[in-house]
């Protein structure tokens, strides 16, 4: 999955992938507003698509642990691997 910092506070994650002759892809849109003091919750919504009419959404809110800092910085720190194209 390649991950694109669209700016400091909102992230967009795109991926493909051919598994046993069957093509599927998938998006990830997370967001991160100052709604509060420390900015430690953000809000995603995540996308599957494959061949055969195969398909899902998935949406939900994010509480983060750990010193305040936005969603760009806190995706490279702590957890570098996530959407390392393999």
């Amino acid at each position: 999955m390649k991950r694109l910092a669209v700016e400091q506070e909102v992230a967009l994650s795109v991926g493909a992938n051919v598994q046993f002759q069957r093509a599927s892809g998938n998006a990830l849109l997370e967001y991160q507003p100052v709604l509060f003091a420390r900015r430690n919750v953000s809000f995603f919504v995540s996308g599957q698509l494959a061949e055969r009419s195969t398909y899902g959404v998935t949406a939900g809110i994010r509480q983060q642990l750990g010193p305040d800092k936005p969603l760009i910085r806190r995706h490279r720190e702590d957890d570098p691997s996530y959407g390392a194209v393999e």
